[in-house]
């Protein structure tokens, strides 16, 4: 296996620094003797935490366990809580240009570079995603606009919406601190900026999500499906928020017994989805 802690601020000069380095977690598979130059499809990993801090569970586990379904895993370490908005969105774009620049080495499918991303990681991931070619983006980064295409992204009880009824008003407040507007705002609601150059999506929820309400998750989807892209949404009838695997795995000892099993199944279906999205199986 190939393992490495990128530094993206010493990568990428450009990338405004937050008092701490910005860091890309890699857990690729090595190049085997008989699987020499192939290429595999690639997920960058985006723990949530509201824009706050980083859950480690959402991290390493989920990279590790991709890797084992034959997806190039990464983890963002995005650098909250000492920045705002567009540092970490920034952070997100170095660390596709970085998995895509070093594709060859990592054998990594170039044209297969998904990003993942959970509650307010997920955020972070989609508004990415829907926003991959703002000028900001690769000017900052000195970059070609195409270089930070993103190729599909995977949608875990996300923080999606900006504004409203249903929106996650913690994490947009820890994200725009001072620099809130209705505009800003607008940007930054996914269902309300899916073109035509959207990618693909994979989207699950559980459907009693205390923390932030499933309607994040239809919007996308419906906004998805008005635009005609491609999406597979999945939405469990109970469970609570932050399970990432949802398996015992990632519990505390005195807690694996709430491990929610029956939801755990979203991972088989999303490693499948990545697979054949991208051409791997039928």
């Amino acid at each position: 296996m190939i393992y490495e802690k990128v530094d993206l601020n010493s990568e990428f000069p450009g990338l405004p620094f937050g008092g701490r380095p910005a860091v890309l977690e890699v857990f690729c598979r090595s190049q085997l003797s008989d699987s020499a130059n192939a290429k595999f499809p690639a997920m960058i990993v985006c723990p949530g935490g509201g824009y706050w801090g980083t859950a480690a569970h959402e991290g390493e586990p989920v990279a590790l366990s991709m890797l084992g379904k034959g997806i190039q895993g990464f983890v963002l370490w995005y650098t909250v809580p000492d920045g705002s908005w567009p540092q970490y969105h920034l952070e997100l774009a170095a660390a596709v240009l970085w998995v895509r620049r070093n594709a060859d080495r990592l054998g990594v499918d170039g044209n297969a570079i998904s990003v993942l991303g959970f509650s307010a990681g997920c955020h972070l991931a989609a508004s990415f995603a829907v926003n991959w070619g703002d000028r900001l983006f690769y000017e900052t980064l000195g970059a070609e606009r195409e270089e930070l295409r993103v190729n599909g992204m995977v949608l875990c009880y996300g923080v999606l919406m900006s504004e409203g009824k249903f929106a996650h008003e913690g994490s947009m407040r820890n994200l725009l601190k001072d620099k809130r507007t209705p505009e800003l705002l607008e940007k930054l609601s996914v269902e309300k900026n899916i073109t035509e150059e959207t990618p693909p999506a994979f989207i699950w929820h559980t459907a009693d999500d205390e923390a932030v309400p499933v309607e994040n998750s239809l919007a996308v989807a419906a906004a998805m499906s008005a635009a005609k892209r491609p999406f597979e949404l999945h939405v469990y009838p109970s469970g609570s928020h932050g399970l990432s695997l949802s398996t015992w795995v990632i519990r505390s000892p005195e807690d694996r017994k709430n491990a929610a099993e029956n939801i755990a199944r979203w991972f088989e279906d999303c490693a499948g989805w990545v697979l054949r999205t991208f051409g791997y199986q039928s």
